[in-house]
């Protein structure tokens, strides 16, 4: 696998923002559906539908493998019309953050109405540009893609604990 770096998306502006770089690079997509996901995106099921996007069953793919064969990833080739999709979520998922002590922080995941799916993005040469796993709060951007989103990157002067309550 790639080296990744992992980012930060803390709002609608940043998300934006990230939708925008990526579809500068994209050609393919794929977006998973979590066997335990029952709240799936209907708007984005409709765009697979009506695309004639069919899934496979899987138990791994960018970022995570599970012992559930029943998770549904769909691949497929990126376009304006998704982009347009994307932008009309808020973000994947938010991280509220508890500073518990200088540069220390408490943090939990929120969900959004992204969901719990996960969605990665490869350019032209089939190579990650970036993926997300929404149910851990992880967006990651390959070490190839990273300089054009430095603004989101991780402060490595922070230490971030999630599930301490």
């Amino acid at each position: 696998m790639q080296n990744m770096v992992e980012i930060e998306l803390n709002n609608k502006e940043d998300f934006a923002i990230y939708i925008n770089k990526v579809f500068k690079y994209v050609k393919k997509i794929e977006y998973v559906i979590l066997e335990f996901d029952n709240k799936a995106n209907k708007k984005i099921l409709n765009y697979m539908k009506d695309n004639n996007i069919e899934a496979k069953k899987v138990k791994s793919w960018n970022g995570t493998t599970t012992s559930s064969k029943n998770n549904l990833l769909y691949r497929f080739d990126a376009s304006p019309v998704f982009k347009e999709l994307l932008l009309r979520f808020d973000n994947f998922f938010t991280i509220k953050k508890n500073e518990i002590s200088k540069n220390i922080y408490s943090c939990s995941i929120e969900e959004t109405n992204w969901g719990q799916s996960d969605i990665a993005f490869y350019d032209n040469k089939n190579k990650v540009i970036s993926f997300v796993i929404a149910h851990e709060g992880d967006v990651l951007v390959s070490e190839e893609y990273i300089n054009q989103f430095e603004s989101f990157r991780l402060d490595d002067r922070k230490t971030y604990f999630y599930g301490l309550g």
